[in-house]
């Protein structure tokens, strides 16, 4: 059921990066193609509205209902999300999302709680992590040291009237290219210019 589910998954991803080749810039408040390490060479960008989120439906709901729909700039047609396809194997992505929020603390605890419905019934799965530097943000995995399924790393950030999300993923292999915490602190500074309902389009 699981292998299932994973299928349903990739092919939903590569949908989202098809989609979004047509156009490369990124949207307001995520981070740009020259925000990458050096090195990192990208081979697709796609944009939508809610990438990089796991199958757990706990986390998954939850960031849905606190984090994204309430958003002023949650807006289907503003693509929201960049996700940057990196060459090489293991299909690797990075993706990262800023959303406006009247109270992002809150929002992240209500995320939490979900989370730890995902630890709690899926131990073997789900794994937590602290971010350096940030200790009110959420990290946290799934499949982490999967050599054959997806494996996902995530971090979700209060800031200000925020919440900044850095999601990286890849299907097998043994290490990320790059890892959320390596964009992180560009990924706060673009923050800054996320969308709100007075700036128009």
């Amino acid at each position: 059921m699981r292998r299932a589910t994973v299928g349903l998954l990739i092919g939903s991803v590569l949908v989202s990066l098809l989609a979004g080749c047509g156009g490369a810039d990124n949207p307001p408040g995520t981070i740009s193609e020259d925000d990458l390490p050096s090195g990192v060479d990208v081979k697709d960008v796609g944009h939508d509205d809610q990438a990089g989120q796991v199958t757990c439906p706990h986390v998954n709901n939850a960031e849905d209902n606190y984090v994204m729909t309430p958003s002023e700039n949650y807006d289907r047609d503003l693509r929201a999300t960049v996700t940057y396809r990196l060459s090489g194997p293991h299909f690797q992505q990075l993706s990262n999302s800023a959303w406006r929020l009247s109270d992002p603390e809150d929002a992240l605890d209500q995320v939490e709680a979900g989370l730890d419905r995902c630890l709690q019934s899926q131990p073997d799965l789900y794994r937590r992590f602290d971010v350096k530097g940030y200790p009110d943000a959420i990290g946290y995995t799934e499949n982490e040291g999967s050599t054959d399924e997806i494996s996902t790393r995530r971090i979700l950030v209060p800031v200000d009237d925020r919440v900044v999300i850095v999601t990286s993923r890849r299907q097998g292999g043994k290490a990320f290219t790059v890892l959320p915490e390596d964009v992180l602190k560009k990924a706060i500074d673009a923050s800054a210019e996320a969308k709100t309902s007075e700036s128009g389009d």
